[in-house]
Formats: C-alpha cells, sequence, structure tokens
C-alpha cells in the first residue's frame, strides 16, 4: 500500500490493489486497513512531501547526524518516511 501511494496511487487503488489476492474477507477489510494506517502514523510513517531544496539540505543533516529541518523551520524526526 505504501510503494503504491508514493508511487502516486489514488488511496482506494493502493489498498485494493493490495488485497486483491489477500485472504482477509471483504468484511474484514476495512478494519484491517484501519489496523494499519495507525501502525503507520504512530510510527510517524507519514509526512509532508518536501521540496527540492529541503531534500538537499535534509539529506545533508541526515549524513551527517544532525537534525532535519522543514521548510518553515520545524525539525522533524529522522525516521519518517515521505509517502
Amino acid at each position: 500500500v505504501l510503494r503504491a501511494l508514493r508511487a502516486g496511487k489514488a488511496l482506494n487503488a493502493a489498498v485494493e490493489s493490495a488485497l486483491k489476492k489477500s485472504l482477509i474477507t471483504v468484511e474484514e477489510r476495512p478494519s484491517h486497513v484501519q489496523h494499519w494506517f495507525q501502525t503507520w502514523s504512530a510510527l510517524g510513517w507519514f509526512c509532508r512531501s518536501e521540496t527540492n531544496k529541503e531534500s538537499k539540505r535534509n539529506s545533508v543533516a541526515a549524513a551527517s547526524g544532525g537534525p532535519q529541518v522543514t521548510k518553515n523551520g520545524q525539525r522533524r524526526k529522522s525516521n519518517s518516511a515521505v509517502v
């Protein structure tokens, strides 16, 4: 699901594609999807996409172990994935 979203697929298409061959029943799917997103959010895997300028600055900061900073000056956890 996350790879599909990052590739630009719509949410419903990403979920449908992920569950295409799943053994999870149609009735159980909404609760599973909800649990996945709760887990991913709790892990901090969702954040705003950054501009190229921010990306370069944060790549240098991450490589040096320094803090990553967004355009508006907020610090971001380095374990966040852009989706």
